[in-house]
């Protein structure tokens, strides 16, 4: 495989068990946090009292990294003087940290002009001399950085701080050094942060935002999935702009079947629209057309025996450049976010990557599909569950998607011998069945009403016809023919 040297490199090689022998389960052991340093998010400032009394007190975080992070899941947590630990707020999934940028917690109880502020609230409010952490919000989670003010917490670096009892006129709070920029990280609580007799915490207003899972085939980012086709005989992408009433435009010469080339469409630029990309496996080079810019990014990632498996698995609303390398098992990510590699041993040779948001977080689930077994294998990038699921069989065509409107991937396949659909649906466990297309057809589900349902369709090539059953009712017909369908190209290969 080509890895190109990267400036910041960073390797993070996670080698997880074999999937080859698990019953259906999700794991939910009992939470077990482990402590790590942390270069990315830390607590920046804080106090647990103030003029205002005991309920007068905030909690703000920073991104010191020079990069994007997607706090999602995130958790605040809370210690008392014995150990006794709670989780006092969970960050929403979806939220970007930019680098640089913090993000307030403040109880709802206390000063209501912080409480105005705050990017969140929480109920219950953390002891004098306590402790406070935050952490990744899995089933094991991981301790990013925690302070506490004296040793009976839980929650420490070091040397603890000096507890402010009582009462806290002058609103004095605890802030990591050097005050402003908050970089300092020694993980010793007495040598990282000093008293701030001007408390200015700030919240992530105009510096976060919330990722968007990239949509399917939106060249023009109005939220719904485009009719379009890459004719790679022709060089060509065509497509049916629903934002313009299905108007056709055209994108010539970009990939080509005689170079063996396969269409990987996805938002690499994060800009809201999909863009043109092709993988050539001879070469093992990426080629996509930035659309936010109208540049062409070049990238070596992959063999020509590797499946090229693109998707958002930072969560910053990117598509990322991946590959599952079936001989050895091992998913390779680039990370859009820090350019960093992650290395995810995961699935056999003989396995079907189906990469997916099955937990809602707003980060592609690493996934496989085992034919032998009819066996789904997702490792949940949220709460580090493994999920196994049989759904379908060997010859079904896999057709994972978020058909039900929870942001969740469902479990779905489309059996093309009897033309029915069969849908697991996340929000309620239960399953759909849909009639919808016949032996010949190439499965092509996508949102194309906007109303943040995959919607069951099919593209017959006899004809040229595309046949969309509308989650929000009624049903669309129509033609554009090629010889890739590119929602198809989404599908697992």
């Amino acid at each position: 495989m080509r890895l190109q040297a990267y400036t910041s490199f960073r390797l993070l090689f996670i080698s997880l068990f074999a999937v080859a022998a698990i019953a259906f389960y999700e794991t939910k052991s009992p939470q077990t946090v482990q402590a790590v340093g942390s270069t990315t998010i830390v607590i920046s400032e804080f106090r647990f009292r103030g003029a205002g009394g005991a309920s007068d007190e905030f909690i703000e975080i920073r991104n010191i990294a020079n990069y994007p992070v997607n706090i999602g899941g995130y958790q605040l947590r809370g210690s008392n003087n014995t150990a006794g630990v709670s989780v006092r707020a969970t960050v929403p999934f979806g939220k970007v940290l930019n680098a640089g940028c913090t993000y307030l917690f403040v109880n709802s109880a206390g000063n209501a002009t912080l409480v105005s502020l705050a990017d969140q609230t929480y109920g219950t409010g953390f002891t004098d001399d306590g402790g406070v952490a935050i952490s990744t919000g899995s089933t094991t989670p991981v301790i990013l950085d925690q302070v506490g003010l004296s040793t009976g917490s839980a929650y420490k670096e070091g040397t603890v701080l000096a507890a402010i009892f009582a009462s806290n006129p002058n609103n004095v709070t605890y802030e990591r050094l050097p005050f402003g920029s908050n970089t300092t990280d020694t993980d010793n609580n007495a040598n990282d942060f000093a008293q701030q007799s001007t408390q200015n915490p700030t919240t992530s207003f105009g510096c976060s935002y919330t990722a968007t899972y990239p949509k399917i085939a939106d060249f023009d980012a109005d939220a719904k999935s485009d009719v379009s086709v890459w004719r790679s005989d022709e060089r060509n992408w065509y497509i049916y702009q629903s934002s313009l009433g299905n108007a056709l435009t055209v994108k010539i010469d970009w990939g080509s079947s005689a170079l063996g080339d396969k269409a990987v469409p996805g938002d690499y630029d994060g800009d809201g629209k999909t863009d043109f990309a092709v993988y050539r496996p001879s070469e093992g080079n990426w080629y996509i057309i930035n659309s936010s810019t109208n540049t062409i990014t070049v990238k070596g990632w992959g063999d020509a025996n590797d499946k090229p498996v693109p998707g958002d698995y930072d969560g910053d609303g990117k598509t990322d450049i991946a590959i599952f390398r079936p001989s050895e098992g091992n998913w390779y990510i680039i990370r859009s976010s820090s350019s960093a590699v992650t290395i995810t041993s995961w699935g056999a040779s003989s396995d079907i990557p189906v990469p997916g948001d099955y937990d809602g977080d707003r980060r592609t689930d690493i996934a496989v599909f085992r034919p032998t077994e009819g066996n789904w294998y997702v490792l949940n990038s949220n709460a580090g569950t493994v999920t196994v699921r049989g759904w379908g069989t060997s010859s079904d065509t896999l057709v994972p998607a978020d058909y039900d409107g929870d942001g969740k991937t469902d479990f779905a396949v489309y059996r093309s011998s009897e033309g029915n659909w069969y849908i697991r649906q996340s929000s309620n466990n239960t399953t759909v069945v849909r009639n919808w297309g016949a032996s010949d057809d190439k499965a092509v589900p996508a949102d194309y009403d906007g109303d943040s349902k995959a919607d069951v369709a099919v593209y017959r090539p006899t004809e040229g016809n595309w046949y969309i059953l509308n989650s929000s009712g009624g049903m669309t017909l129509l033609n554009l023919l090629g010889n890739t369908p590119v929602p198809n190209a989404y599908l697992p290969q």
